[in-house]
């Protein structure tokens, strides 16, 4: 195919992709939502304004204590398709990135399609699939993951090159395409294609059947290692302390694809969302969905059965669907838990993301089903499909009838449901026009039935475009209903709205010294990185690699707000230079409990250096052990502790007397179950104000609530100071 095709092909994918994304981009709007509003926005703009200044700037200090720019691999500083940054204002450069990431997709795939030999038609198809696949699509809150996933086709498409010609050059451009995967931002997905390749350059050695082609295949994973080293080894130095470094068990296997979910495959919102209303699934439907189209699975079905000994690509994409799909399903398969031992990838989690491989291998055996639908001279191969095709709607038809039926037996309604899920449960399976989630995917099933029944016709040209109306027309009311909130802002008001609507009133205040000192936010409200655009420096903030520690110190939830009794620890907030504090105005008198304090010298009071061991006999007996004590009135106390074990139950110290009652929650540190680590001594405290009641003799309680074991050594209370 000549270049200047190739030129006409890409420009009809932009096109689409900007049909497919047209209401928002005429009402000037911003392609984000989720993660890439809240996160990465912000990171394109200290990318674009701070990231070259005065040289490389590799440390972003408006979060935490300073972060390492490059270290956070999502921000892709290396990324080269990123540099469009520094040529247009963020929120252009973000809205062309994300139009040209589903164009390139769609893009290689066509160029891969007609590299293993596919017509242009079913090969421009399959692209315009992949490209506006469910799983591509519904990743758009997580852009790094669609910058790193689009790469695959054209991989594939260069071990084709290297099976024709085995030569160096084809390594080297290998190498270059992988080592833009890891640059682009999320090696998760990385790993995950690699397997996929590694398993197709096998499937091509069988067929070329030489060492060299082995190890010119290989070379490449050297070399691209090679090329993106100063991002691996920066992102692997922040993981390997973050939050995110030695996951559990429990943590590796989160978002695993439940198995009956393969049936979004045919009714994409058949468990909500979209435009059949309230998700009310078990799982996020951006990690489970996978839909393309009810015709492209089932013409993928029914090619693999029908010309897989005949065509092995369709045997090997076919095999590969399968595997990549069990993976998925992660720790709902009995031997998923010997998949946490494996290096490397037992440092993710959600296997879900395999439904990229998925998708991809359906593609290339929809593909390659079309092209025999088309120009297949044997006319019974349509005439199979068909049949096969029915047969499918009848089993989707009947499956929901069944299930409504369950469903609809008082036996089993009073037994598993109640009265509201079952109503719910009873909307979304039941065969009717008011239920979209069945009414919509039938619709489109029929219509692909009379394309197909035509397609005969010597009109082929005019059914054939009229299949693609239907097929992207169902790819844009897929994608277009699963977020209705998609655009948050206008384009032109980025980065104003984070600096200026919401937070005008003290933004100027702040900016005055934060070069210096820090502020913390305690609100539920405010964007968790909009500081960045503000330029003020923040102790909390969001980001997947937080240090463990502190995250642990300062309790820093998801959304960035770090927990209010934080506050308490006047002390902590101190020692990390915060001058400001951000808080709600039912937390000021909390505040202005902890600032006023003389403090000429500490106190020791009670001192336990020695390991005590602590096990309640059950949840409701508690271990206690307790020591006299004298406190004054109105003075701050420290209570600290060092704790280690598997807990299964919480721990507290506290301050108490049974007469006069002197028993409250402010005097009290309580550390619940999950706070508290088995691999190592963690330490806790909190600082407490005794109150203007407080009595001179009062017990230091110590409490476990944990049935099994925990070590607890170096208990202090230390006399701070009192309020003035």
């Amino acid at each position: 195919m000549s270049s200047k095709k190739h030129i006409k092909i890409f420009l009809v994918y932009l096109l689409l992709s900007i049909i497919y994304f047209i209401k928002p981009l005429i009402e000037g709007k911003l392609l984000a939502i989720g993660d890439a509003f809240i996160e990465i926005l912000p990171l394109k703009y200290f990318y674009k304004h701070e990231f070259l200044k005065d040289g490389l700037n590799l440390w972003i200090p408006y979060f935490f204590l300073g972060m390492p720019f490059v270290g956070l691999l999502q921000t892709g500083a290396f990324y080269p398709l990123n540099f469009i940054y520094f040529f247009l204002p963020v929120s252009y450069a973000f809205n062309f990135l994300f139009l040209l990431h589903y164009t390139l997709a769609a893009f290689f795939t066509f160029v891969y399609l007609k590299e293993i030999s596919l017509k242009d038609y079913p090969a421009f198809i399959g692209g315009f699939l992949f490209g506006f696949s469910g799983f591509l699509i519904l990743q758009k809150t997580h852009i790094t993951v669609i910058n790193t996933s689009i790469w695959l086709p054209l991989i594939l498409f260069l071990y084709e090159k290297l099976k024709k010609e085995i030569n160096i050059k084809w390594s080297i451009l290998i190498a270059f395409v992988l080592s833009l995967q890891i640059f682009a931002g999320h090696f998760q997905m990385f790993v995950y294609s690699s397997m996929f390749v590694i398993l197709y350059i096998f499937f091509l050695f069988l067929k070329v059947k030489r060492n060299k082609f082995l190890f010119y295949s290989f070379l490449p994973f050297v070399l691209a290692i090679l090329l993106s080293l100063p991002q691996i080894l920066s992102s692997y130095q922040l993981a390997s302390y973050s939050v995110r470094a030695n996951f559990p068990y429990r943590v590796f296997t989160e978002g695993a694809l439940r198995p009956y979910f393969i049936i979004q495959s045919i009714s994409p919102f058949i468990f909500g969302g979209g435009y059949a209303g309230k998700y009310w699934g078990p799982q996020f439907l951006k990690t489970t969905s996978w839909f393309i189209s009810s015709f492209a699975f089932c013409l993928s079905l029914f090619t693999f059965l029908k010309i897989r000994d005949k065509e092995h690509y369709v045997l090997f994409f076919g095999i590969t669907t399968v595997i990549f799909l069990i993976l998925a399903f992660g720790k709902f398969i009995p031997i998923y838990k010997y998949f946490y031992h494996l290096p490397v990838y037992n440092k993710f989690r959600g296997t879900s993301k395999h439904l990229l491989e998925c998708t991809f291998a359906i593609v290339v055996s929809f593909a390659y089903g079309l092209e025999n639908i088309l120009y297949n001279k044997e006319k019974n191969y349509l005439r199979e499909f068909l049949k096969f095709f029915m047969a499918f709607i009848l089993i989707f038809i009947s499956i929901l009838f069944i299930i409504s039926s369950f469903l609809s037996d008082d036996k089993f309604k009073i037994l598993i449901f109640t009265e509201e899920s079952n109503k719910i449960l009873l909307n979304y399976f039941s065969i009717s026009l008011k239920n979209k989630a069945f009414i919509i995917p039938f619709s489109f099933m029929m219509l692909y039935m009379m394309v197909l029944g035509f397609i005969k016709l010597k009109k082929r040209i005019s059914l054939m475009s009229f299949l693609f109306i239907i097929i992207f027309t169902e790819a844009f009311v897929f994608g277009y209903f699963h977020e209705k909130d998609l655009i948050r802002a206008k384009v032109k008001d980025i980065p104003q709205i984070f600096v200026e609507k919401p937070n005008k009133y003290f933004l100027n205040y702040l900016r005055k010294d934060t070069s210096i000192f820090r502020a913390l936010i305690i609100e539920e409200n405010l964007f968790p990185l909009f500081n960045i655009f503000a330029q003020i420096n923040y102790l909390n903030g969001y980001d997947p690699l937080i240090i463990k520690n502190f995250h642990k110190l300062l309790d820093i939830r998801k959304n960035g707000v770090a927990d209010f009794r934080l506050i308490s620890n006047n002390i902590l907030i101190s020692l990390l230079n915060v001058k400001y504090i951000i808080v709600k105005k039912e937390l000021e008198k909390l505040i202005e409990n902890i600032t006023y304090v003389d403090t000429p010298s500490k106190k020791t009071i009670l001192e336990i250096p020695y390991i005590i061991h602590f096990q309640a006999v059950s949840k409701d007996t508690p271990h206690k052990i307790k020591r006299g004590i004298r406190i004054k009135a109105n003075t701050f106390y420290l209570i600290s502790a060092e704790i280690k074990g598997k807990a299964n139950g919480a721990f507290t110290i506290d301050l108490f007397k049974w007469r006069p009652h002197y028993d409250n929650k402010e005097q009290q540190m309580w550390i619940p179950s999950d706070r508290i680590k088995e691999d190592s001594f963690t330490l806790f405290f909190k600082i407490i104000n005794t109150g203007e009641n407080a009595p001179q003799k009062v017990w230091l309680r110590i409490i476990s609530y944990s049935t099994t074991p925990l070590e607890v050594k170096n208990i202090k209370l230390i006399e701070l100071g009192t309020k003035y």
